[in-house]
């Protein structure tokens, strides 16, 4: 016993309590601690022990639900016991079963699949599911296929198909597609075609694929072809363009392209150019990124011609009439983007014209918000297109980075950009061209210069390197010193090992000294 006749138990929950709403109100106010991402990461694991035992459930249930967060597996006896001496309160029970699921200790495995018999509360055994689906490798599946067919709470059954996601196993497979192409409850099929396209089996996508065809509305619609998308399921790719043939709806439309997408099937790429031209949005943004993941070089073509009408959009129009037709215009420019990308990884050289498009400055005044939005979509274009025309090879891409839609460009951002992409073409003035570059305002422009230099493989840029070396940022100085262990010159030996022996950054330090080791020549 201690002070007064109280358990020493009863003190420490008291002591528990008071150190873990000291952490937590440290953690919510001015200064955070945090760690691993977390706020609470910061909270001594014992104080969270010790809340387990606290007077009140809030403090209870925090420190469980943090414990399971942190995975700490040293917590799982200490949950356990707060199990075992019949903790009342239904929201720290949760708490505690969710936190014993996602530590994952074979430990809390009797008291997992106990929960299903002895819990009275039908939410407590469906967390209870939904934790053992997290032991997935220790013989849970049985378990939860059993309260599939037994549970009389329809919550705790769909919180067993719920859990039913985890397992690819053909049981699973098999349960599930029961329920997805039975009549029974509406709410579990629709889980159960969800369950279907997380789990991945093999087989999942036939029953979804019968029950696509007699769907009872857009909503299942909706859910089986998201489904099919997570699967995606080559088999799939009939079924999918005869229901884009057929539905007006256009965010159905949208969801059966990126399907199509999804499963990199060289059948619907004639499907994919169609709907280039189609009224959504969306389902232009998901054919353009299906070709652009099909890798056909014949896309390239539709692609360019797609982008160069936006382009001559774009261009066609004042800075006012841009701005007050903002938001048809962002998502012109958004979807032009995502075809700039596809061009400069499919073939940059017969997407030329549409890069370099692309590439130039438009004018618009920052004076409201659909002018910002316009501003914005203009300067990803920009920079989308002047990496792409670092793969086109042509002497026309490397006159315009030059100039002053590039290298002259008044945003450091498209300077850098233009820097790599002149690098990469790696023309002979390339060097003449960046080396000023190196005195940039910027320091990303900087950076950039000094790490390209060195994969130019032009030893002319061993002395402005060695200038560099005292740079007042120090990722400038890292690229710089790298640059000069690729060149391989002898004369940056002494700056090196200056670098390596006295700059203030450890880093700095560490990559001088890998270059110094690359050079050639004698010691």
């Amino acid at each position: 016993m201690g002070l007064g006749g109280r358990p020493a138990a009863w003190r420490r929950a008291r002591i528990g309590g008071a150190l873990l709403s000291i952490a937590l109100a440290a953690s919510l106010i001015g200064g955070r601690a945090e760690a691993n991402g977390w706020a609470h990461g910061a909270i001594p694991l014992e104080a969270l022990i010790a809340g387990l035992e606290a007077a009140d459930e809030t403090t209870r249930a925090r420190s469980a639900q943090y414990l399971g967060l942190r995975l700490e597996v040293t917590a799982v006896e200490p949950l356990l016991a707060t199990l075992v001496r019949s903790e009342f309160d239904h929201a720290v029970r949760g708490e505690i079963y969710t936190a014993l699921g996602r530590i994952g200790d074979v430990r809390a495995l009797p008291a997992l699949s106990g929960c299903l018999e002895e819990e009275e509360r039908e939410e407590l055994r469906g967390l209870c599911l939904m934790a053992l689906a997290l032991f997935k490798g220790h013989g849970t599946l049985p378990l939860i296929l059993d309260a599939l067919g037994s549970e009389p709470s329809l919550l705790a059954r769909s919180r067993a198909v719920d859990a039913l996601a985890h397992f690819p196993d053909p049981e699973a497979v098999a349960a599930l597609a029961g329920l997805v192409t039975g009549r029974g409850n509406a709410s579990l099929r629709l889980r159960a075609i969800n369950s279907l396209g997380l789990g991945g089996g093999a087989g999942a996508a036939q029953p979804l694929l019968e029950t696509l065809e007699r769907a009872r509305g857009n909503p299942e619609r909706f859910a089986i072809v998201d489904a099919l998308l997570r699967l995606r399921a080559r088999e799939a790719t009939e079924p999918l363009m005869r229901l884009l043939g057929e539905t007006e709806d256009p965010g159905l439309r949208a969801r059966i392209v990126a399907a199509l997408g999804a499963s990199r099937d060289g059948d619907a790429y004639a499907t994919f150019i169609e709907m280039l031209g189609d009224a959504v949005p969306a389902v232009r943004y998901y054919a353009i990124r299906a070709l652009h993941a099909l890798g056909r070089i014949e896309a390239t073509g539709p692609l360019r011609e797609f982008a160069l009408l936006t382009s001559e959009e774009v261009a066609g129009m004042s800075a006012a009439e841009l701005v007050a037709e903002a938001p048809r215009m962002v998502v012109a420019l958004n979807l032009q983007v995502a075809v700039l990308r596809a061009l400069a990884d499919l073939d940059a050289a017969a997407g030329l014209p549409a890069l370099l498009a692309a590439a130039g400055p438009t004018d618009i005044a920052l004076d409201s918000v659909p002018a910002l939005k316009i501003a914005n979509g203009i300067y990803d274009r920009r920079r989308v297109a002047l990496y792409g025309l670092g793969y086109s090879g042509s002497r026309a891409a490397a006159e315009l980075l030059a100039g002053p839609g590039g290298l002259g460009s008044g945003d450091w951002r498209l300077r850098a950009t233009a820097a790599r992409a002149l690098a990469v073409l790696g023309f002979d003035d390339a060097l003449h061209l960046l080396l000023p570059h190196l005195d940039d305002e910027s320091a990303e422009v900087r950076r950039m210069v000094a790490e390209v230099l060195g994969l130019l493989g032009d030893v002319r840029a061993v002395e402005p390197l060695i200038a560099r070396l005292a740079d007042g940022n120090g990722e400038v100085r890292k690229k710089a010193a790298l640059s000069l262990g690729y060149l391989g010159d002898a004369r940056a030996r002494g700056a090196l090992v200056a670098l390596r022996d006295g700059d203030e950054s450890a880093s700095v330090r560490r990559t001088a000294a890998y270059a110094e080791g690359l050079l050639a020549g004698p010691e």
